[in-house]
C-alpha cells in the first residue's frame, strides 16, 4: 500500500515539474529526491511542516493543472497533523490560487478528510455572494461546506438542502448545519432538529444551539439523548447537568455511579460531587453524600417547585 501511495505522489510530484505542454517549470521546490516529501508527509507532526511547506510555490500565472498540484501537494504536506487549526499557514497558501479558482478546491477537498479544512477555509475566505450558487451546488455532496454557508449568511438560501442533510443524517454534521437552520427559527424545522439531537453525533452540541429556541421542548429528547450519551465521556458530562433539571431519575442516580471518578471528565465539563450537592439538599464530604444515598435512594423523587431530588417521605 505504502508503494502504491509513492508511485501515485512521484507521479503528482512529476506532473507539477511541467506546464500542461510538457515544458518544465520551476513550481515546487523540493531539491533533487522526491521521496523526501512522502517522508515528510508519514511523519506525526505536532504543528504544520514550515520546512517543506514554505518549499511549496506556484509559480506566475499558473495552469489550472499546476494549480491542481499545488493544492494536492500542500495537503499530502498536512497529512498527520495533530490538529488543524483555521490559523495554520496552508489556509493563507491555498488563497493564493485565487477566487477563479474556488472550484479546484473544491474538488479537493472531500468531507471527512481532516486537512481539507484548510480548503473550506480558504474558500469562505475567497468567495462572495457571486459564487453562491457553486457553493449551493456542492453543499449537497460536501457537508463541511455549511461553514461557508454559514459565515456567509447564506442559510435562508440553503434552508431546503441544509433540512434534507439533517433529516437524512444519523452521523456527523459540522455544528454550522444545525447553527444555519436553528438561526431562522422556524418551527416547521424544530421536529428534525430535536429528531437529529437524539440520534446524531454530538448531541450535547446540537442542544447548546437549539435549546433557547422559541416555544422549542425539549425535555423527553434530552432525557433521550442523554440515554444515547452513555458511554461518551464528554458528551454526557455536558448534558447531565440540564437533564438532571428535568426530573430524570436515571441521570441522579448517574452521579452517584461516577462521583468516585467522575467517569473520567474534566472536573470543569462534569462534577459529579457538586451536582449531588445542587441538587439535593445534602451536604459534607464525598463519604457522606453516598452514605445518604445508600440508605434513602429507593424512595428519591424529583420535587418540580425547587429543582430538588428528595426523600419521598420527606417530601410529603
Amino acid at each position: 500500500m505504502k508503494f502504491v501511495y509513492m508511485l501515485v505522489l512521484f507521479s503528482i510530484l512529476a506532473a507539477a515539474c511541467k506546464n500542461e505542454q510538457g515544458v518544465d517549470r520551476d513550481v515546487f521546490i523540493f531539491g533533487d529526491d522526491f521521496y523526501e516529501i512522502s517522508v515528510h508527509a508519514d511523519k506525526q507532526k505536532s504543528v504544520p511542516d514550515m520546512d517543506m511547506l514554505l518549499r511549496v510555490k506556484l509559480p506566475p500565472n499558473p495552469s489550472r493543472s499546476e494549480i491542481i498540484n499545488y493544492i494536492n501537494i500542500i495537503y499530502t504536506l498536512s497529512r498527520n497533523q495533530k490538529s488543524y487549526l483555521d490559523s495554520d499557514p496552508q489556509v493563507g497558501m491555498l488563497t493564493k490560487v485565487g477566487r477563479d479558482n474556488v472550484d479546484l478546491i473544491l474538488q479537493a477537498s472531500k468531507p471527512g478528510v481532516q486537512w481539507t479544512k484548510y480548503g473550506i477555509e480558504a474558500i469562505n475566505i475567497l468567495v462572495d455572494d457571486k459564487d453562491r450558487n457553486l457553493i449551493l451546488e456542492n453543499l449537497e455532496s460536501n457537508y463541511a461546506l455549511s461553514k461557508v454557508v454559514f459565515k456567509k449568511g447564506w442559510c435562508k438560501e440553503a434552508e431546503h438542502i441544509l433540512s434534507d442533510m439533517i433529516s437524512a443524517s444519523s452521523g456527523y454534521l459540522p455544528s454550522e448545519t444545525i447553527k444555519c437552520i436553528a438561526s431562522l427559527k422556524n418551527p416547521e424545522h424544530y421536529p428534525i432538529l430535536i429528531s437529529y439531537m437524539t440520534r446524531g453525533w454530538n448531541a450535547h452540541t446540537t442542544y447548546g444551539v437549539i435549546k433557547n429556541l422559541p416555544g422549542i421542548e425539549l425535555t423527553n429528547a434530552l432525557q433521550l439523548a442523554w440515554e444515547g450519551s452513555r458511554g461518551k465521556n464528554y458528551q454526557i458530562g455536558y448534558l447531565t447537568k440540564d437533564t438532571l433539571s428535568t426530573g430524570y431519575l436515571p441521570a441522579f442516580h448517574f452521579l452517584f455511579e461516577t462521583i468516585d471518578d467522575n467517569y473520567r471528565v474534566p472536573h470543569t465539563i462534569y462534577d459529579a460531587k457538586s451536582l449531588i450537592k445542587q441538587f439535593t439538599y445534602q451536604l459534607g464530604t464525598k463519604q457522606d453524600l453516598k452514605q445518604w444515598y445508600e440508605k434513602n435512594k429507593d424512595n428519591i423523587v424529583f420535587d418540580k417547585d425547587s429543582k430538588k431530588y428528595v426523600i419521598a417521605i420527606a417530601h410529603k
